[in-house]
């Protein structure tokens, strides 16, 4: 993965929403559910902005040097996943985006705490019950 490369959501074949502070995404082709939360919501939104995953690594993982190393690389964990699964595809664009503006908007979001800085991960579901599924195995109703 190239982190100057930008990426954009497969509007062709996924469906995606902010449902309480959480990215719902469903692909259309193979009929799978994925969710993201904290701070995979912050790299969906920005993929969707045009910024690049250099970008988004300059602003996430500097947010808390003591761990940068390791949310970086679950950065371009997540990333690559999402690529892997057809949910973002890379574009071959000149669309800008303001750099300093995207780091001050996640720094102000991770900041004032309406997004955790906790390892983002994109959760795989084959289908929306999995997903809802009680702990202990009971549906709800």
């Amino acid at each position: 993965m190239n982190m100057t490369t930008r990426y954009h959501i497969n509007d062709a074949e996924i469906i995606h929403e902010l449902i309480d502070g959480e990215v719902m995404l469903l692909n259309l082709t193979n009929g799978n559910y994925f969710s993201l939360d904290n701070v995979g919501v912050i790299i969906w939104e920005m993929i969707s902005q045009n910024c690049t995953v250099e970008v988004l690594i300059e602003a996430i993982a500097g947010f808390d040097s003591a761990n940068k190393d390791s949310m970086e690389a679950a950065i371009r964990q997540v990333v690559a996943q999402m690529i892997e699964e057809g949910l973002i595809i890379p574009v071959e664009n000149d669309a800008t985006f303001n750099r300093k503006d995207i780091i001050k908007s996640i720094d102000t979001r991770l900041r004032d705490g309406s997004i955790q800085f906790i390892t983002p991960v994109l959760h795989m579901y084959k289908d929306i019950q999995e997903k809802y599924a009680h702990p202990a195995g009971v549906k709800a109703v």
